[in-house]
């Protein structure tokens, strides 16, 4: 599913970036989940690439000015925290992260039915 189609289906009030500040502060979409939240957040919507050993990934980076990072699975959106997440691999020392392990292990994490 496409970033457009995440922004139509889940966000109110959706605002793409331009390309130069989606490259630069690598997030995708701005809005406010519906019937979530009254917030406006700044959404990482990449999708998960086949990496050269063959495991599906997301590569993220420190330098995001987005909010919130969102992993599409076959049946959900999952949407998590990128400074709580941040917090968690800073603490952890740790580089490869699991889904469905960190998704329980922090506490700003929002599953979404597809």
């Amino acid at each position: 599913m496409s970033t457009a189609t995440f922004a139509k289906k889940y966000l109110k009030d959706a605002r793409f970036p331009n390309e130069r500040t989606r490259k630069t502060q690598l997030w995708d979409v701005s809005g406010i989940l519906k019937d979530r939240y009254n917030e406006r957040f700044r959404f990482d919507v990449r999708p998960l690439k086949v990496q050269k050993d063959g495991t599906t990934a997301k590569k993220g980076s420190t330098r995001t000015k987005a909010d919130k990072m969102v992993v599409e699975t076959l049946s959900q959106w999952w949407i998590i925290d990128i400074k709580e997440l941040h917090k968690y691999i800073l603490k952890n020392k740790i580089k490869v992260l699991h889904l469905e392990s960190i998704a329980k292990e922090l506490e700003w994490t929002v599953t979404l039915e597809k």
